[in-house]
């Protein structure tokens, strides 16, 4: 709520809104299975996440502010090579080194996740969703 206060506040009318997002499956559409809880969770600490949103939560947070062309789109199916091509360099000689070294044991858990972020993306149990609007 208050991230899209801050956003309407400071923004010009008419302004353009992207944002992107890895949300969870609305619980209402289906509901989440013992298994499926545990699966949310391991995501959520690999990508180091906070509480998750779904797609209607965000189309319900933009109505409550003067917003308009409220649209969502679901780039699932095109993230999902994105995180399987970081999973084969980060387990290349070279990419092993440079997480090692340089980047720590945050990222290097995010990397571990990505079999479990691309299972969750692929049962639609997560997405990857792009929601735009702009200000009245």
């Amino acid at each position: 709520m208050q991230f899209f206060r801050e956003l309407v506040r400071v923004a010009a009318p008419g302004a353009t809104f992207i944002i992107t997002s890895v949300c969870r499956r609305d619980p209402e559409e289906k509901p989440f299975t013992p298994d499926e809880v545990v699966l949310l969770k391991r995501i959520c600490e690999g990508l180091h996440h906070g509480s998750w949103f779904t797609v209607p939560g965000y189309i319900n947070l933009a109505e409550s502010f003067p917003l308009k062309d409220i649209k969502t789109a679901d780039w699932s199916e095109n993230i999902i090579p994105f995180w399987q091509a970081a999973l084969q360099t980060a387990m290349s000689l070279e990419g092993s080194t440079v997480l090692l070294e340089s980047v720590g044991m945050a990222l290097t858990k995010t990397v571990l996740t990505i079999p479990t972020i691309v299972e969750g993306l692929k049962n639609k149990l997560i997405n990857y969703s792009i929601i735009t609007f702009r200000k009245l």
